[in-house]
């Protein structure tokens, strides 16, 4: 879309039966119901938000677009969004741009820590917010918090849809690649495998970002097809570990690698370390032949509209921009993207493995325990 959307004159029954479901949302809201109550029951929110989800499953082109786009603006025009998403700014502006008179209202933090807030409010009575973005929206799906999303002109687009089981809607994903400082470490030391780094030459210049566990897990299937053991796959692991320092964020251990605080970080998102490199810092995860530390593991990352959403048409949109323009955006930032845009070129013929979806969604409680004993192993940064 070049120009952005406006209002169109709708019939005024609709635009009254818009104001009066935006009156019950914020009514559920301030006296502490909606979502499921403490009976058992559906509230009024929930039911409304249903019934849109339901509504627009069908509908697609130029009118879901619009009537999404109205219904958003007679459910008040704003937006809320939890997430982790780095690049959630550059979104809001180009979906801003697009749709006139909405305003997104975001919250973005650790995974950790937004999915914990969103559960608090949700169990205090408080539902303000319509669309959860990031890989952990799982936990949301499992608590029965998200609402069902189809578009028929983009869901069958999302490559690795079939893989997450209705779980969430593939919006963006993250690429795990081992870059390293430029100046502290030249390219020919840099090894072909991540098994290379339990070198004893590489103790103490190591990062490893804390909540990387389905890193690990995709990295021991990929070893224990190559033909390794479970007790040599952790060997490795408890070796890595006890030669990195422990950081709290993809960001921050891509921004410390290129302040030279250590010389290496295992498990840096790639779109980091190339934002980084374009502006000038001396960090790569690619050889000047275009070789890397093999395989690039990729973790799919998405979005759900929220079950009892005070603006569930808005929650529709945002997702829909999140599968168009945002993949445009997010291309350009250096990210895979979902639905793929042409830039990845970047890993053209690089191995690749992806974070098996099955084991993410059923196995945590397996996978988790162990990755943060290896972690107990490391130095924890100091602020």
């Amino acid at each position: 879309m070049t120009l952005p959307l406006r209002r169109r004159r709708r019939p005024r029954a609709r635009v009254l039966a818009g104001l009066v479901a935006a009156a019950a949302v914020v009514g559920s809201c301030g006296d502490g119901s909606g979502g499921t109550g403490g009976d058992g029951g559906t509230s009024e929110a929930q039911e409304q938000a249903e019934g849109v989800y339901e509504e627009f499953a069908s509908m697609s082109g130029t009118e879901r677009e619009q009537a999404l786009y109205e219904g958003a603006l007679d459910a008040g025009g704003r937006i809320t969004v939890y997430t982790s998403n780095s690049a959630i700014d550059s979104i809001i502006e180009g979906f801003e741009e697009t749709y006139e008179d909405l305003e997104v209202n975001t919250y973005r933090a650790t995974p950790q820590a937004f999915i914990q807030r969103f559960f608090q409010e949700q169990e205090a009575g408080y539902h303000g917010v319509d669309v959860v973005e990031d890989a952990d929206v799982t936990l949301v799906t499992e608590r029965g918090l998200a609402g069902e999303y189809v578009h028929p002109d983009l869901t069958d687009q999302i490559r690795g849809l079939d893989d997450v089981q209705g779980q969430f809607i593939p919006t963006r994903m993250g690429a795990f690649v081992v870059s390293w400082n430029t100046d502290a470490v030249d390219e020919s030391e840099i090894p072909d495998t991540i098994e290379g780094f339990t070198d004893p030459k590489w103790e103490g210049r190591l990062s490893i970002a804390d909540a990387d566990w389905p890193w690990y897990m995709a990295l021991h299937e990929q070893m224990e097809a190559a033909g390794k053991s479970h007790e040599q796959i952790v060997e490795i692991f408890q070796t890595l570990a006890s030669y990195s320092t422990i950081v709290p964020s993809h960001t921050l251990q891509a921004e410390l690698l290129a302040a030279g605080e250590y010389d290496v970080a295992l498990t840096t998102f790639n779109h980091a370390v190339n934002l980084l490199q374009a502006d000038g810092a001396a960090v790569t995860w690619k050889r000047a032949d275009g070789s890397a530390v093999e395989p690039i593991v990729f973790h799919q990352e998405g979005a759900v509209p929220v079950v009892n959403a005070p603006n569930p048409w808005g929650a529709l949109l945002f997702i829909d921009y999140l599968l168009t323009g945002g993949q445009d955006i997010m291309a350009g930032l250096y990210r895979p993207t979902s639905i793929p845009q042409g830039q990845d070129d970047l890993f053209a013929g690089l191995d690749q493995v992806f974070v098996p979806i099955d084991e993410y969604f059923n196995s945590r409680d397996e996978w988790e325990p162990e990755w943060l004993g290896f972690l107990d192993e490391g130095t924890q940064h100091q602020e």
